[in-house]
């Protein structure tokens, strides 16, 4: 689907309340930072073909197809770009949380030899992207209780205080414009199963809000909380009864930051992360169960 374009927003700030004010500004990078960041997660999945859709192209520069599949290029990136294939399959949600890895499987797909794989495996065992089970091999890291509490935990500690500072310096209505349209999307997921799109919804909500503090730092840091959460739970055949409820917390931070409800917000804010916790530790808990 040639021809796509990431979002962009006026880097100026001139159209922005306050003209060329340097929170402003701060602001507006902050949300297309947010901006670009949903753009590339999406654009994986819908603008390019086989591999390459999940590669970024790097299937096509490290192989040429011939009549027997896919013939590695020579040179000292091989093993790096193994590696990348794997991980961006992982990260695109083809080889999904719980997916067992074979060399063999893994080789035959990518079309190289054992080595560069057994490599890139252990290389993602190291960063937490996949498992090894001792006599069972590789699988895709699946989100643990431990990881749950330590994520979310994190996440309440920053946004509860993104959420202060906001206020302290000032609510942009860009910023709540924004937000009323991503949850609108976000409502229109949350009454058919658990999916991949609906948490990535949810993300974009919640780096929405903490871009209108201005602290881009501190939206990467989210950012990458939400990645590592998302990239390992397992949400196949998953109803989650309690998308409404999740989509009038949303609502109800709406309308405290509309009011300059600062204690409502950071009270309402902190309880959603906790109740998004808690609903996730059921879910691990559920399917610890089916696998014994």
């Amino acid at each position: 689907m040639g021809g796509l374009n990431p979002p962009a927003m006026d880097r100026t700030g001139d159209d922005l309340p306050g003209g060329s004010d340097p929170r402003r500004l701060a602001i507006a990078a902050g949300l297309e930072l947010q901006a670009q960041r949903v753009y590339h997660s999406f654009s994986e999945l819908i603008g390019r073909t086989a591999f390459d859709r999940a590669s970024g192209g790097r299937v096509s520069q490290m192989n040429r197809t011939t009549k027997t599949g896919l013939v590695p290029a020579k040179g000292s990136r091989l093993n790096q770009d193994v590696y990348e294939v794997i991980k961006s399959q992982i990260l695109s949600n083809r080889l999904r949380p719980g997916h067992k890895l074979t060399h063999q499987g893994l080789a035959e797909m990518i079309g190289v030899s054992r080595t560069p794989i057994r490599e890139s495996l252990e290389r993602l065992y190291q960063e937490g992207f996949v498992t090894r089970i001792p006599n069972r091999g590789f699988f895709v890291a699946e989100i643990t209780a431990d990881e749950a509490h330590d994520l979310y935990g994190t996440r309440e500690a920053l946004e509860v205080y993104q959420i202060g500072h906001t206020f302290d310096v000032g609510v942009p209505s860009d910023g709540l414009k924004k937000l009323i349209e991503v949850n609108k999307r976000y409502y229109s997921m949350i009454k058919q199963n658990l999916t991949r799109d609906r948490l990535m919804a949810d993300r974009e909500f919640h780096l929405t809000l903490a871009a209108m503090s201005g602290n881009q730092y501190l939206v990467r840091t989210l950012d990458a909380i939400f990645e590592r959460v998302i990239l390992k739970r397992r949400v196949d055949g998953l109803h989650d009864v309690k998308g409404v409820e999740s989509y009038q917390d949303h609502v109800d931070l709406i309308e405290a930051l509309r009011s300059g409800d600062k204690a409502k917000a950071q009270r309402g804010l902190r309880n959603h992360i906790r109740g998004a916790c808690e609903r996730l530790l059921q879910q691990i808990k559920q399917l610890e169960a089916l696998t014994r």
